[in-house]
């Protein structure tokens, strides 16, 4: 599917300068369901607006939120432990409340329904979304900190314990290796939920540099061609409703929490979270 992209600067309540998005769209007339990418820590990198392209390839219009345009304009950080350090620098300054006013500013600008696709600290804002906005879907995938308040967007309490606000569907993809998640914050469960919880075995997904340690060496930038593996992932996002025995030909998962994934309405050109 050919597809369109450009910048756009939306304005958002309280803030002295607009907010810019990085937007993909098809090219033909829609209507075109919403999905915002929440990015990765780096900010809006080539990588990300990829990321978008692709889903605008399946017939959406992506939305790629500045988070950081509180701090300056479109940044884009290199996939380097001094990117990292600078993205933590970003991280301090993204809380509750600005990305509470972000994403109204975009939930008005853009048509619905809305859903939102996450990765790494972008897979935790698309959680938080989650529990705050009627999105019809969410995917996140290897977000980090839900657990703990290591970041504002986890205070005053662990992002998690907020689960009990989703309404809508969410996918949730972490890779069986992915030290973020070790046992104890792997395994529990969010207070008060009333969400369906289903676990399985878990695919392992490639984490980036975002979530690396001082420990652990960084990951150069994922590339833009998807791999093989990653081509797998997408259709898990257009799942209906949690995993079944029918399910069994897709790449496993480690939680699904209340329910699962995008749904397609059987036509590329326009699908429906």
């Amino acid at each position: 599917m050919k597809i369109e992209n450009h910048w756009l600067d939306v304005s958002v309540d309280g803030s002295a300068e607009p907010m810019s998005a990085y937007v993909a769209q098809p090219a033909e007339p829609g209507p075109h369901p919403t999905v915002l990418v929440g990015f990765e820590m780096f900010g809006i990198t080539d990588y990300v607006r990829a990321v978008a392209d692709r889903i605008a390839a399946l017939g959406y219009t992506a939305v790629v939120p500045d988070f950081y345009h509180r701090s300056g304009s479109r940044i884009a950080l290199p996939a380097t432990a001094e990117g990292r350090s600078r993205g933590l620098e970003l991280l301090s300054h993204v809380t509750r409340d600005t990305v509470d006013r972000d994403l109204q500013a975009l939930l008005s600008h853009f048509p619905g329904p809305h859903g939102m696709v996450g990765l790494s600290v972008g897979g935790h804002l698309a959680y938080y979304a989650a529990t705050r906005f009627p999105l019809a879907a969410v995917a996140t995938f290897y977000p980090g900190w839900l657990t703990d308040d290591t970041i504002p967007l986890g205070r005053p309490t662990p992002t998690v314990d907020l689960t009990p606000g989703i309404k809508g569907r969410l996918l949730f993809l972490v890779g069986d290796g992915d030290h973020l998640f070790t046992p104890p914050s792997s395994t529990r469960s969010p207070p008060d939920s009333t969400a369906s919880t289903t676990t399985s075995s878990s695919t392992p997904t490639p984490r980036t540099a975002s979530s690396a340690t001082s420990a652990t060496p960084i990951a150069p930038p994922q590339p833009t061609t998807p791999s093989p593996a990653s081509r797998n992932y997408w259709p898990i996002t257009w799942a209906s409703g949690p995993p079944k025995a029918s399910s069994a030909k897709r790449p496993p998962i480690r939680r699904c929490v209340s329910a699962s994934g995008w749904r397609s309405s059987g036509s590329a050109g326009s699908p429906s979270p």
